[in-house]
């Protein structure tokens, strides 16, 4: 679904949202929802009548499961750059175990985990405030994790 002009929301990925970017002839991927949905975001591309192989950079808003899900096997598909800020790329590569989360979410992410493995992925670039990713700017916003970031179209 068109957002606004160049920024699309990619449907059914999951518990979170997932978007495309455009940057000329290039594409950024934001998040890509849980394990499972790569070739639902290849799809997608294709719907919108771009080659996958345009998905320049995956850029990940923090590294929890439903956000991350798919990144590998959407990096396997297009040959693009994952993008993490540095403090959840440890968990992204599988250095660090998932965050613990307490109560209700925690129960959430334990049941989740019994039927969803996230597949490591090493990140190719770790993003920091102020960094530029096609018209995008990365602002840090740490809270729900660490390494959680917000991206600013100006």
């Amino acid at each position: 679904m068109k957002i606004t002009e160049g920024i699309y929301s990619i449907p059914d990925v999951g518990m979170s949202n997932a978007y495309l970017v455009e940057d000329g002839d290039k594409l950024l991927v934001i998040d890509t929802g849980m394990p499972g949905h790569a070739r639902k975001i290849v799809s997608y591309v294709k719907s919108l009548g771009k080659d996958p192989g345009s998905v320049e950079t995956i850029i990940l808003t923090h590294s929890d499961l439903d956000h991350t899900g798919s990144t590998a096997q959407l990096k396997q598909l297009t040959g693009a750059k994952v993008a993490i800020h540095e403090a959840d790329a440890p968990r992204l590569s599988g250095e660090k175990p998932w965050r613990e989360a307490k109560g209700a979410a925690g129960l959430a992410m334990k049941i989740l985990g019994l039927f969803f493995r996230l597949q490591p992925v090493s990140p190719d670039i770790f993003l920091k405030e102020g960094d530029k990713l096609g018209p995008l700017i990365v602002l840090e916003t740490p809270g729900h994790s660490m390494g959680s970031i917000s991206l600013y179209k100006p």
